[in-house]
């Protein structure tokens, strides 16, 4: 994928946008976008791995070349990929607005403009030996699950969830990934595992 971006509300499109569960995107090169190479929206059980993305992100400070975001994320693998050159204020991967159950292992992330991996408010997360290098930051997570003003009302949160992605506390889904069903419950955002 060279040279793409096709403008919607607020963002553009990168060279992979999914909504849904279990896509694999392996062995692509990816580069020359103003916006996300990778996006994973509401995603559960995908796969990137194999993959070069270089020169993305170009446009857009709160980006990354790889990005998930939703709770929904949980059985999503990142691995073995080599993220390079993304410029201005935008991350190496971006784990967005809760994103939670994924494994980011053994990939090489260099010249993002911002951090090389960026968790936003997420739990149940797995990251592992990545080589992160000439970032402006390694590692960075926040706590926006204590601010934003949808965790006020947890349940209300929930029921938005729920009705989002056609889930009940005995959905299949839950009860695969049990951390799921009670995400919402937990009083903080903490990653489970670093190394």
């Amino acid at each position: 994928f060279e040279n793409f971006a096709n403008f919607r509300y607020l963002f553009s499109q990168g060279a992979v946008c999914t909504k849904g569960c279990g896509m694999t995107v392996r062995n692509c090169v990816m580069h020359g976008s103003i916006e996300h190479a990778v996006d994973f929206y509401a995603s559960s059980e995908c796969l990137l791995e194999y993959c070069r993305i270089y020169d993305v992100s170009r446009e857009f400070d709160d980006s990354g070349a790889v990005y998930l975001s939703s709770p929904m994320a949980y059985g999503s693998v990142l691995r073995y990929n080599d993220i390079g050159s993304s410029p201005g204020m935008a991350n190496g991967i971006y784990l967005d607005d809760f994103c939670c159950g994924v494994k980011v292992y053994g990939n090489v992330i260099r010249n993002a403009g911002y951090f090389g991996i960026f968790i936003g408010g997420g739990r149940d997360l797995t990251i592992e030996n990545n080589i992160i290098t000439a970032c402006w930051g390694g590692l960075r997570t926040d706590n926006r699950g204590l601010f934003w003003p949808a965790w006020k009302d947890k349940e209300r949160c929930w029921a938005a969830w729920c009705k989002t992605f056609g889930l009940t506390n005995g959905s299949p889904f839950s009860v695969k990934y049990p951390q799921f069903a009670n995400w919402w419950k937990k009083e903080a955002s903490t990653p489970t595992l670093f190394t």
